[in-house]
């Protein structure tokens, strides 16, 4: 495995809520996508939310809502 360490600041945008990150070298060419982990709380919201959704959602459609801050109350 490869370890790349990344400043402080650049870890906490790593950590933000959101989409995927694209990593690029210094000539824009990219190198790889990265996603932040999954918090336990986010995964606590994602099971209350798919419980209290009619059926037929879908695992997308419930982390859009997570991340748009709508839940569904």
């Amino acid at each position: 495995m490869v370890r790349i360490q990344v400043s402080t600041e650049v870890a906490a945008q790593m950590m933000k809520p959101g989409e995927a990150i694209e990593i690029v070298d210094t000539r824009g060419m990219r190198v790889g996508f990265v996603s932040r982990p999954i918090t336990d709380e986010e995964i606590r919201e994602a099971r209350r939310l798919a419980d209290s959704q009619p059926a037929g959602s879908t695992l997308d459609q419930v982390w859009t809502r997570i991340r748009s801050g709508d839940t569904g109350q």
